[in-house]
């Protein structure tokens, strides 16, 4: 199953770079919504190879979830492979400089699944997809929009 969304951020590249690879700023957003999340001490900073194990609660049953950064090239390109139970998945993020000082910024969610189990629960996902995806554009737009109104970080 795959959801994928663009937005355009009135940010210049290096900016953005930074906003998308504000990882405390994104933890912090995962366990407000309930996840519980920890991230590995290497390699610091935090890059290539940086790792989280974490779960969260879906449809009554904590899910457990392993995160690794495999793919880091400032500032373009950042990929996490993602692994659980019976699924692997693929987080993909792309920034690309637009004009005007402005950066198209391109995400994508690719999930997978092994086993039996995992097909089963990803079958309501791919019958909801539609929503799912509107869901996705829907939340990278506040998130972009989020991004823009911060001020730079130091």
């Amino acid at each position: 199953m795959r959801l994928h969304a663009t937005e355009e951020l009135k940010l210049p590249q290096r900016r953005a770079w930074a906003e998308v690879t504000n990882f405390g700023g994104f933890e912090k957003l995962l366990r407000d919504r309930g996840a519980e999340l920890e991230r590995s001490a290497e390699p610091q900073p935090p890059g290539l190879g940086t790792r989280w194990q974490g779960s969260f609660e879906y449809s009554g049953k904590r899910r457990e979830i392993t995160a690794e950064v495999t793919r880091y090239e400032p500032p373009h390109a950042l990929h996490l492979q993602l692994t659980s139970a019976g699924l692997d998945g693929e987080f993909a993020v792309t920034l690309t400089e637009g004009k005007g000082g402005r950066t198209h910024i391109d995400v994508g969610l690719d999930l997978a699944a092994r086993t039996m189990r995992a097909r089963i629960f990803l079958q309501p996902l791919k019958l909801a997809h539609a929503t799912l995806q509107a869901r996705f554009a829907t939340r990278l737009g506040k998130l972009a929009r989020a991004m823009e109104k911060r001020r730079p970080r130091a």
